[in-house]
């Protein structure tokens, strides 16, 4: 990391010793350079406890307060290490545990979770080996007690922060390794020597959109998550008939949008605004070699991977999903074989040109009473019409619009997003209801079962918007502007 980054150990046990033992050991390996930073104030509103100072192991049946105190035997077999246990009071007021996070379920009706923030304070020393390697190490002690004791959860790397960006070399180095990179791995080729680690189908054969492995472990067998590049060419067509960086700005209008489709006919390459290159396409990933999903890893998380050309990390739930194959979408020739997913599109939709429409209150109202779709010109408003006959045949995100704005609000809440497809004839000026073919037509992709819930939801947002309260949204942090960061 450089000076200013941090990174989050984070778990979803209470057990000291995937906790505290963790990053107490790590922490006093790395004070020179490293600090717990104390992290309550980013989260003022969260219910939690500090970090604990004093715990006991527990082997065989019997539990034990210091190291010495275990059977020479437990020791030598390496069941118990010293790690496990706590350091000396002076030791772990010194490194600061007491900022380490503790949320317990019964203080805010939520899961259990211990997070602790390591923050780079100098460049001198521990070139070596990073928090990152000393936390790892650490955790490996943890797993120790494999049989009686829990493994660790999840280790999260975050990027520079924002107090980086005033530590000028630090912020102007971190740039230039970015870039290098960028440049060294555009169109790389998969390491020779990096294994499948038993993910490889059975058939010996991986999906035509697979590029090879990024990031396996040898010994995998799908127990954790493995990373595998897409081909510039499925990445490419996604950011095409999406309109993935092609946009001048972070949101477009869908009258615009409208009107360059209507215009063009077609997405293909090389219409709308740029040329995709605003939308870091290397981020999306698959965790499988069929690749039935696509995720958006963030760019720290990808950065560690590509750092880690062993691959001792073990990764669980990597990514934000954002696409899934579907191969009945293929409804015009543009069209690349994915369709978008909704928990996806908080991360996809700020930075999409194509296959947007914005729809009122009312016509959303519609569209969730009717499940087997509404025709274009069913719905109110003229630019609604005009966006939907402009879309191509395939997957859309339809997006709550109360305003007629026809535009995301930068620093705004994130309005309510669900997926649709966009059936009938082909996108642009013969797509409508009187271009020759059949009518453009709007069918939400939402589970019957979950229509009832979303009135609801609409008609909750819509009386906060009218009450005064945030703009209709259904994001609970406000939309960044300058990249996806799941």
């Amino acid at each position: 990391m450089q000076v200013g980054g941090r990174l989050v150990y984070s778990t979803c046990s209470m057990n000291p010793l995937e906790d505290e033992a963790v990053v107490a050991h790590a922490a006093l390996r790395t004070q020179a350079t490293h600090r717990i930073m104390p992290s309550a104030g980013l989260v003022p509103l969260l219910k939690r406890r500090e970090g604990l100072r004093s715990w006991r192991v527990q082997h065989g049946g019997a539990w034990y307060e210091r190291y010495e105190e275990v059977p020479e035997e437990a020791r030598a077999a390496n069941r118990v290490q010293r790690t496990m246990f706590p350091p000396t009071p002076e030791q772990m007021e010194a490194v600061g545990i007491r900022h380490a996070l503790r949320v317990l379920p019964h203080m805010q009706d939520t899961g259990g979770f211990f997070i602790c923030v390591f923050e780079r304070v100098s460049a001198e020393g521990d070139e070596a080996a990073g928090a990152a390697a000393a936390v790892g190490a650490a955790a490996g002690a943890a797993a120790g007690e494999a049989a009686e004791q829990a493994q660790p959860r999840s280790v999260a790397a975050a990027g520079p922060t924002e107090a980086a960006a005033a530590a000028g070399e630090a912020a102007a180095a971190e740039a230039s390794t970015d870039a290098a990179m960028a440049e060294a791995t555009q169109g790389e080729a998969a390491p020779a020597e990096l294994s499948w680690g038993g993910n490889r189908p059975k058939d010996g054969v991986a999906a035509s959109h697979i590029a090879g492995p990024l990031h396996c472990a040898p010994h995998n067998h799908g127990k954790y998550d493995a990373i595998f590049r897409l081909t510039p060419e499925i990445a490419a067509r996604l950011c095409s008939f999406y309109g993935l960086g092609y946009a001048a700005s972070a949101s477009s209008s869908a009258s615009s949008a409208a009107t360059s489709a209507s215009a063009s006919g077609s997405a293909g390459e090389g219409d709308g605004d740029g040329d995709g290159a605003g939308f870091p396409r290397e981020q999306l990933v698959a965790r499988s070699a069929t690749g039935k999903a696509i995720f958006f890893v963030a760019a720290p998380v990808l950065r560690l991977l590509r750092a880690d050309d062993k691959c001792r990390l073990k990764l669980i739930n990597t990514g934000a999903k954002v696409f899934e194959r579907v191969d009945s979408y293929r409804l015009v020739p543009e069209a690349p074989p994915f369709r978008l997913v909704p928990e996806g599109l908080h991360l996809l939709v700020p930075h999409m040109s194509r296959q947007l429409v914005y729809v009122s209150t009312a016509d959303l109202r519609l569209l969730l009473a009717r499940p087997g779709g509404v025709f274009a010109s069913q719905l109110s408003h003229p630019t609604a019409q005009a966006a939907t006959e402009a879309a191509q045949p395939g997957s859309v995100a339809v997006i709550h619009d109360p305003h007629g704005v026809g535009a995301l609000t930068p620093g705004a809440p994130l309005p309510l997003m669900l997926t649709a497809l966009r059936a009938g004839g082909g996108g642009g000026a013969g797509g409508g209801a009187g271009g020759g073919g059949a009518a453009a037509k709007l069918e939400l992709q939402v589970k019957r079962a979950d229509i009832d819930a979303l009135k609801y939801r609409l008609d909750y947002l819509v009386q906060v918007a009218e009450e005064g309260g945030a703009p209709s949204g259904g994001a609970a942090a406000a939309m960044e502007t300058t990249g996806p960061q799941p």
